[in-house]
C-alpha cells in the first residue's frame, strides 16, 4: 500500500522552487518570443496554510523582462494518494498545476494546468 496523504501533509511547510517553460503565443504582450514561445524563469517560495490556502513570493523573467517580489495567493487540495491541485494568482496572473507530493513531503513535483503554458517543476521542503 503506498502513501496516504491529507491536506495536513502539506500545512505549514514551506517550499523554494527554481522553474523554466514557456508561454505560448498570444495575446497583446511585448515579451521578445523565440518560435511564438515567450521563454520564461521563476524563482521563489511557497506556503501551505492549514486553511488550504497558498502564499508566497515568486522572482520571474519573461523573454528577457525581471518581474521580482511578485505575491503568490491561492488554494490548495491534496488527495488521499498524494497527488492534488493548486488554483492561485502569481503576478496577476491565474494558474494552476496538478502536483505529485513526494519523499514525506519533501518535494512536490508539478505540471502547470492553463492551455498556452509549458511549465513544470519542483519545490523542495526549506
Amino acid at each position: 500500500m503506498g502513501a496516504s496523504c491529507s491536506a495536513s501533509t502539506l500545512s505549514g511547510n514551506l517550499y523554494g522552487y527554481a522553474t523554466d517553460g514557456l508561454v505560448g503565443a498570444g495575446g497583446s504582450n511585448s515579451f521578445p518570443r523565440v518560435g511564438g514561445f515567450v521563454p520564461f524563469a521563476h524563482a521563489g517560495e511557497i506556503s501551505f496554510g492549514a486553511d488550504g490556502s497558498i502564499s508566497g513570493m515568486d522572482n520571474a523573467n519573461f523573454g528577457g523582462v525581471l518581474m521580482p517580489g511578485q505575491a503568490v495567493v491561492g488554494t490548495y487540495s491534496v488527495n488521499s494518494d498524494c497527488t492534488g491541485t493548486t488554483t492561485m494568482t502569481i503576478a496577476g496572473v491565474d494558474n494552476s498545476w496538478h502536483f505529485v507530493i513526494l519523499q514525506d513531503a519533501g518535494q512536490i513535483i508539478f505540471i502547470a494546468t492553463p492551455s498556452g503554458y509549458v511549465w513544470g517543476g519542483t519545490l523542495t521542503k526549506f
